[in-house]
């Protein structure tokens, strides 16, 4: 029965490969990632994606924001001291409102899920991300300022 589930679930992630850009497939497989990691009941899963999906847009959202920041600021030829501090309190300023961020949806997700598998959904999200990384780091990717974020 596993070796079912693992052939539709792979065999839904090539055709989802071949519709989509790179970043639907990247949610594609993190989605398909998550659900196999969490084992969600059908209604765990009705009512966790759509607080995931808000979950996860309003992190994009600020990881935007700190990555604008982080350009402008390596866009500069000679940064100031006054530009050093800006960008290390942005930094600050973004990590903080991603513990606020994940507050607060830590509160959304212990309605709909048991604390078991929140903590897994955590530790899954973490370990697809060291997937991902070592993955493109493998291909060469990083985009074309990877060279320029690696220096911070």
């Amino acid at each position: 029965m596993k070796a079912v589930i693992f052939a539709l679930w792979a065999g839904s992630i090539v055709l989802l490969w071949a519709q989509h850009g790179p970043k639907e497939r990247i949610e594609a497989i993190k989605i398909a990632y998550l659900t196999r990691k969490l084992s969600l009941t059908p209604e765990e899963a009705q009512a966790f994606w759509p607080i995931y999906d808000r979950y996860s847009k309003e992190k994009q959202q600020l990881w935007r924001q700190w990555q604008k920041a982080r350009m402008n600021f390596w866009e500069k030829d000679n940064p100031t001291n006054k530009d050093y501090e800006q960008l290390i309190q942005e930094g600050f300023r973004y990590r903080e409102a991603l513990l606020e961020l994940d507050k607060k949806y830590y509160e959304e997700f212990k309605k709909v899920l048991p604390l078991e598998k929140i903590a897994r959904f955590y530790k899954a999200e973490q370990e697809f991300k060291q997937f991902l990384i070592k993955h493109l780091s493998r291909q060469g990717r990083g985009g074309p300022h990877a060279q320029r974020f690696h220096r911070w």
